[in-house]
């Protein structure tokens, strides 16, 4: 788990590497830059921690929540912090 660190830069291609990996928690950092294609080739992490999701990228998903800012915080809980987005078409969403 990586959340909560602040850490910078790009997310490495080496993580791709890691294949028994299940779990990928990157948020509250400030990664920049593409989230690298070969993260979709680990079969072992659940679905509620990689994407890309039909009609939106990883990326367009961390802008629009202001890169898993404190202020797009609306909810913590044990099994994680539920963060409020709005898409470019407008439309809000709640992402955990």
């Amino acid at each position: 788990m990586l959340g909560d660190n602040l850490l910078t830069g790009s997310l490495p291609v080496e993580f791709s590497e890691l294949h028994n990996l299940s779990a990928l928690e990157l948020y509250q950092n400030r990664f920049s830059g593409p989230i690298p294609p070969e993260l979709g080739q680990l079969r072992n992490l659940d679905n509620h921690y990689y994407f890309p999701k039909e009609g939106f990228t990883y990326q367009d998903l961390v802008e629009d929540i202001g890169n898993f800012s404190a202020g797009a915080v609306i909810g913590k809980g044990a099994c994680g912090i539920v963060y409020k987005a709005v898409m470019t078409d407008g439309k809000m969403i709640a992402v955990k």
